[in-house]
């Protein structure tokens, strides 16, 4: 039985890919793919399962994007975001570009909001993509925020200002986007090939002591005094600012995992794209050697589910 996930060259139609998903930014892709095993996809869902149980959710209406790295044979979940999830067409289109394209269910919301044009690119082609993934049964119309009062249907939220209503989905996003969520997990879990990096807040350890090197996140993205992540290699390599969030109990502090490099040298992320707790598609992000924080800037490769 395969376990661990492979990564295999692959050719990439470009005639299919976009020019870009941000703004006016270029897009990128390498011309490479990752294969997920099925024994570590149903791992993958009994961890999101786990999740939403000791956060007190329901599954309904809910969907995940898992940032992870490959280590020593096992995901590592760095992040579980649950509240703004995009990635979706880039996904999708990903495989199509690659000859393996997939079907998906229509559960989406037929209407989507865009809470920020920067993204409106990347937006688009998530509608173009599931359309084709749903072979047309489901087409997304994207809206503006001040349309959302006009509408009673469930609506997809693109961005991170999304109102506290039931009709948004993801379902719970805001609640669970608190990287107290994860952080509560990672002192429980127990997986054979999905693993949680030790994650600590003030009432478990005083900054004094953490087991550096850590990686301090605000446990809400974009809400906090300092960056988003700050990679910590000693008690020296950090600001006040930093510090003092983690004393308010405004951050959380990983333990760093040194990420999968291809060919030892380029730094590679998984992406992981689930409705409900089932993962159903994903890519790959591979950065220059240098790179600490891979994101969409970065070149993108596809990622199949065996």
């Amino acid at each position: 039985m395969i376990t661990t996930p492979s990564f295999v060259p692959v050719t990439l139609s470009e005639d299919l890919l976009p020019t870009s998903i941000y703004g006016d930014a270029p897009y990128n892709t390498v011309p490479l793919c990752v294969q997920i095993p099925f024994v570590m996809q149903a791992e993958i869902q009994r961890f999101l399962q786990a999740l939403l149980v000791q956060s007190g959710c329901d599954e309904e209406g809910t969907y995940f994007r898992i940032d992870a790295y490959l280590h020593r044979g096992s995901l590592w979940v760095l992040e579980v975001t649950t509240q703004y999830i995009d990635g979706w067409g880039i996904a999708l289109n990903l495989l199509r570009a690659c000859g393996r394209p997939i079907t998906l269910p229509p559960v989406f919301p037929a209407l989507w909001v865009l809470d920020n044009p920067l993204y409106r690119p990347e937006i688009e082609l998530d509608a173009k993509e599931i359309a084709l993934a749903t072979a047309g049964v489901l087409n997304p119309s994207i809206i503006t925020p001040d349309a959302f009062g006009l509408h009673d249907d469930l609506v997809y939220w693109y961005g991170w200002k999304a109102p506290d209503d039931p009709r948004i989905r993801p379902a719970h996003g805001r609640f669970l986007e608190d990287k107290i969520q994860l952080q509560r997990l990672s002192s429980i879990w127990s997986g054979d090939l999905v693993q949680i990096p030790p994650t600590y807040t003030i009432d478990e350890r005083s900054w004094a002591d953490l087991p550096f090197p850590i990686v301090c996140k605000n446990r809400r993205k974009n809400v906090g005094v300092y960056g988003n992540v700050s990679l910590c290699r000693t008690k020296a390599d950090i600001g006040k600012q930093a510090r003092r969030a983690y004393e308010r109990c405004e951050a959380v502090a990983q333990v760093f995992v040194e990420p999968y490099r291809y060919d030892d040298v380029r730094p590679t992320q998984l992406e992981i794209l689930c409705i409900g707790t089932k993962p159903v598609t994903g890519y790959l992000l591979q950065g220059d050697p240098d790179t600490f924080v891979l994101n969409d800037r970065v070149a993108h490769g596809p990622l199949i589910l065996l």
